[in-house]
């Protein structure tokens, strides 16, 4: 049953006029393009997350230690994730001005800003 099954299938490729190297390429260049924004959002993730941890870790120790229900925790929860925020933000426009001199210095090496 597996013999025939392999059997349909070289057929089927042999068949098609589509050549497997190209998928290959095709499925490569595709790849080359996502990875980047992958790794973008992954850090991105991760400067969002990290912030809000720590706060919430430091809060929760807080009100451990002095009481006060869940208020240091809520706090430095929102506190972390306004300084994640500011970090995605912050390193996001640094990437933008950067692509931006790029795109200047091929065009025009004269217009640069820093």
């Amino acid at each position: 049953m597996k013999e025939k099954l392999v059997t349909r299938i070289d057929r089927a490729w042999a068949k098609s006029r589509i050549d497997p190297g190209s998928i290959a390429e095709r499925a490569l260049r595709v790849w080359s393009n996502i990875k980047p924004r992958l790794e973008t959002m992954g850090m991105m993730g991760w400067a969002l997350v990290v912030p809000t941890f720590f706060g919430a870790a430091i809060g929760l120790w807080l009100d451990d230690r002095y009481g006060g229900g869940h208020s240091w925790t809520l706090s430095l929860v929102l506190i972390g994730l306004s300084v994640g925020c500011f970090n995605n933000w912050n390193w996001n426009a640094d990437d933008e001005r950067l692509e931006l001199n790029q795109r200047k210095l091929e065009a025009d090496p004269e217009e640069i800003d820093m």
